[in-house]
């Protein structure tokens, strides 16, 4: 299972939305052996959640990778951690903002991903993908998003792997809705560190076939 999320307030696009859309017709091409399945999530709290629950229940894969785009990325963020905290000043695309709120009110301070980051990491180098190791995925949706998932799945006990990546503005997708934004990263290169990322993290985890669609 891949997400991505679509816009949010301030900005018109986000790409990995358009992300998502490449990976599902690309998909059958790039993993002919593995059921993947993508899925757009709104950028809001409480809706992130129904629809996250609803795809793992529908489709109940083998592993996760959740994107969210970061204007402070300047390569693929692998996110170690998630926080146990919402507290941004921007509302969600529903109109709520969360200032200093829990996740979850007995959950711990903070969850590590359970992929195997530092094998992702080596293969992304080795195939020379720009990516970094981030210890802070923010306070907005993409880090509740991260820590609910996280907090969820180890609650199901079914050892379902998940990470979180964020991505750099795309310059082909992004430059005609912020003028003067610096371009971080060209869709090729996005392209070809994602089907990488994605192979990297198929084969660390020996996961060959996923339930079908």
């Amino acid at each position: 299972l891949l997400t991505g999320f679509g816009p949010f307030p301030g900005t018109a696009l986000n790409p990995t939305e358009r992300l998502m859309k490449i990976i599902s017709d690309s998909a059958g091409e790039w993993f002919p052996d593995v059921a993947v399945r993508t899925a757009v999530l709104e950028t809001a709290y409480t809706e992130c959640e129904h629809r996250f629950m609803a795809e793992i229940n529908t489709f109940g894969p083998n592993a996760v990778l959740s994107f969210g785009v970061s204007g402070r990325a300047d390569a693929v963020f692998l996110e170690r951690f998630a926080l146990n905290m919402d507290d941004a000043d921007q509302a969600d695309t529903q109109g709520e903002v969360r200032r200093g709120r829990p996740i979850v009110p007995d959950g711990p301070p903070a969850l590590t991903s359970t992929l195997n980051l530092t094998g992702i990491y080596q293969k992304l180098t080795q195939a020379g993908v720009p990516v970094r190791f981030s210890n802070h995925a923010g306070t907005y949706v993409c880090n509740h998003l991260f820590y609910f998932a996280l907090h969820h799945l180890a609650r199901l006990k079914k050892n379902i792997p998940m990470a979180f990546i964020h991505i750099p503005p795309v310059m082909e997708w992004m430059e005609d809705h912020y003028p003067g934004m610096p371009p971080f990263i060209c869709k090729a290169d996005l392209v070809q560190a994602v089907q990488a990322l994605i192979h990297a993290a198929l084969e660390l985890h020996q996961i060959h076939q996923m339930n079908e669609i």
